[in-house]
């Protein structure tokens, strides 16, 4: 390759259409997930501030089989999507939640909340049924894999 050519190459490749396409996407969704990642960055925050480890601990059922509803229901007290679920289930292990049961909230939260329910209801305005169908199987989808996952002895995660 001569040195005239790594100008020219580079360019082409910079602008090639699939690569503008790529860039397109990328930055789309971006755009769309910042602000729901900010919002559980502030009610991470408020729970930081305003809700003490003992508090958690103290709350938090340390049987599976209780921890397993209970954090599913979280879902009604935190009604946030994905995004924004990742930091405040960050903050609750920190503060002395067991892993087992923020992986349940995590699984489960983003589907079992009244926003999703609402949207879920509005997609399918002529079978409402579809909104416990889908509750239901979040539900037991969490359920399934944390009993999987707590089944096995050794910790899934190590908070550090």
């Amino acid at each position: 390759m001569s040195e005239g050519q790594l100008p020219t190459t580079l360019p082409n490749l910079l602008y090639c259409p699939q690569l503008l396409h790529v860039k397109t996407l990328f930055f789309s969704i971006l755009l769309e997930a910042i602000p729901f990642v900010l919002i559980g960055v502030f009610f991470s925050a408020l729970l930081q501030t305003f809700v003490s480890d003992e508090t958690v601990r103290k709350w938090t059922p340390r049987h599976p089989m209780i921890a397993i509803p209970f954090a599913t229901m979280l879902g009604f007290i935190f009604p946030i999507c994905e995004c924004a679920i990742v930091p405040i289930v960050r903050r609750l292990i920190h503060k002395g939640m067991p892993v087992y049961v923020g992986m349940i909230f995590l699984l489960a939260g983003p589907i079992v909340n009244p926003v999703v329910m609402a949207a879920t209801y509005t997609a399918f305005p002529t079978e409402p049924q579809m909104v416990l169908y889908r509750t239901l199987l979040a539900f037991i989808v969490a359920a399934v894999v944390e009993i999987f996952s707590f089944s096995h002895k050794k910790p899934p995660l190590e908070v550090g």
